[in-house]
């Protein structure tokens, strides 16, 4: 049963009152991830080691202050369907989508000097807090 409170005087004054979900934005997210995994209203296709993975630029772009820049400002890639990266291996790219799309990545040695962690995670503070921890 949720629990009920009394209106507040802003509420009471102008007849509307905020409704909020907890989990709209993970299922905003999810349905986007679904999208990306089933090819459909991608608007871009990254290439690394030539393989091709589906995404969306405004998912990559929250995420990344490099893809922002890339596809917002005059380069080439911002009106491109398909943009390869260089020196980012094929592992990287599928791990940084991943928590790109749902905030969990499963992180391995072997991956985490990968560079697009660097270019699409904001938040690499936390995955080295993370891989620091599982060393020690």
């Amino acid at each position: 049963m949720p629990s009920e409170r009394c209106l507040s005087i802003q509420e009471m004054r102008t007849g509307r009152r905020l409704c909020q979900s907890d989990s709209h934005h993970d299922a905003v997210l999810a349905a986007l991830n679904q999208q990306r995994s089933d090819g459909v209203l991608c608007d871009v296709t990254l290439i690394a080691e030539e393989q091709k993975f589906h995404a969306h630029k405004a998912v990559l772009a929250a995420c990344s202050d490099y893809f922002r820049a890339m596809f917002s400002l005059c380069m080439v890639e911002s009106g491109a369907d398909e943009v390869n990266l260089h020196g980012v291996t094929s592992l990287g790219l599928k791990q940084a989508l991943e928590f790109a799309y749902t905030g969990q990545m499963f992180q391995s040695y072997l991956t985490f000097c990968d560079p697009i962690l660097d270019f699409l995670c904001k938040d690499t503070g936390m995955i080295c807090h993370f891989l620091l921890r599982s060393i020690l």
